[in-house]
């Protein structure tokens, strides 16, 4: 079942009050996930992974990422646990000129 910290992430993303226009999944498996996409359960945690093979991780996802927005023009809002959303903030950095991002203590504390 899923955890009870991408169940609030969720919620908190749909919730209508909320402005976004796309909301993504991204999977320590399965990379950048579209919403209605349904996967296979699978217990993996990118924290058995190296640091280099986080890394590759993250770019690989951002790549993605570049082919469904434009990331120059985009606001894009991370939702993960503190190892995921380092490895992506990183990876956003290095991969973009226009990025800037701060994460949400309050609602994934450290």
């Amino acid at each position: 079942s899923a955890s009870d910290n991408f169940v609030k992430a969720l919620k908190f993303a749909e919730d209508p009050r909320n402005t976004f226009d796309q909301i993504y999944i991204v999977s320590g498996r399965h990379g950048l996930v579209e919403l209605n996409q349904v996967l296979e359960r699978y217990d993996f945690d990118i924290k058995e992974l190296s640091d280099v093979e986080r890394s590759a991780w993250a770019t690989h996802i951002i790549s993605v990422l570049k082919t469904k927005i434009n990331l120059k023009y985009a606001d894009v809002t991370i939702f993960a646990d503190r190892i995921y959303s380092e490895c992506l903030l990183n990876a956003f950095t290095a991969n973009s000129d226009n990025f800037h991002a701060m994460r949400n203590p309050d609602f994934y504390p450290l």
